[in-house]
């Protein structure tokens, strides 16, 4: 069975392959299980393998925790190591906090784990029964140089069962993933009516236009995702921190057809008032319309 490391639950559509000279392949059902039958007396590794990004798994959320690891003075779990060290260099720090943000609005095409394992997900072995016959290879990325999680049975033979494995993303350090396929998000906390974040009135000098994001006073934020569509004839210019940003990371995309994202995450409650300023430049015959966010998670 193949689980998220999270919510334990299980995730569909996972390659398992048993290699040896040759190799065979599972797939995982909607219940995380797999199978394999008729199997030579071999020795044998098994492998999960997803090739499906996780951009949609992150969020500003899992950069500010990687910025409270970095300042933790508390040993990190393996797991968790894996999940929030996205630089691969064996040490979690605000870098890989940059590199969170970055991959979220779409900066960065790939983190630097991704790139080293050739994939966004890693695997834990976590077998409910171990075997005497069996070694368990736990994932490691060391620079360019990635170490995929596996079992390998040595010999293989008989019935087996609980050789389960789970399923991380890199980046997702609050382990988001799940439920059904790898790739799903579980539903975070309900969006309030009042976010706490308001994009104010635009303000425009000729084609040039000014849009201020603030900060509500009563709201206790340190995570913001924004997507904001921008209609045909406006461009996205910059994004400028604010007094109330301070030591905000903030990590943007001018560069998306018809859309601006920014993410921000803070190790620290962002202070009330003006946050951002957005800057847009019009065509000559385009029309100034009210702009509004069509993705605001906030945390």
């Amino acid at each position: 069975m193949v689980r998220h490391i999270g919510s334990d639950l299980p995730a569909s559509d996972v390659t398992v392959y048993l290699r040896n000279i040759s190799k065979i392949a599972a797939r995982t059902g909607s219940d995380g299980r797999f199978g394999f039958f008729g199997v030579p007396a071999l020795m044998w590794s098994a492998e999960p393998e997803y090739s499906a990004p996780a951009i949609d798994v992150l969020t500003a959320s899992d950069a500010v925790h990687t910025l409270e690891l970095a300042a933790s003075q508390e040993p990190i779990d393996a797991t968790t190591q894996l999940a929030a060290d996205v630089s691969g260099n064996g040490r979690v720090t605000s870098f890989d906090a940059v590199l969170i943000l970055q991959r979220i609005v779409g900066s960065l095409d790939t983190l630097p784990a991704e790139q080293a394992c050739g994939s966004s997900w890693f695997f834990l072995p976590a077998p409910t029964s171990t075997l005497a016959n069996q070694d368990l290879l736990m994932p490691h990325v060391d620079g360019e140089t990635c170490e995929p999680g596996a079992m390998i049975f040595d010999p293989l033979f008989g019935l087996v069962s609980g050789q389960d494995f789970l399923i991380g993303a890199f980046g997702d350090v609050d382990a988001s993933s799940g439920p059904g396929s790898a790739g799903e998000v579980l539903a975070r906390s309900a969006q309030p009516e009042r976010s706490g974040v308001h994009i104010g009135s635009p303000l425009r000098r000729g084609r040039y236009v000014r849009i201020p994001v603030f900060i509500e006073p009563g709201f206790t934020i340190r995570a913001i995702d924004i997507s904001v569509p921008l209609p045909e004839g406006m461009t996205p210019r910059s994004v400028r921190k604010e007094s109330s940003a301070g030591t905000t990371l903030v990590a943007f995309n001018r560069n998306l057809p018809g859309e601006i994202r920014i993410s921000l995450a803070s190790a620290t409650p962002i202070e009330p008032g003006l946050l951002l300023t957005i800057g847009l430049v019009l065509d000559d015959h385009a029309r100034m319309p009210e702009l509004r966010a069509s993705r605001l998670r906030v945390d």
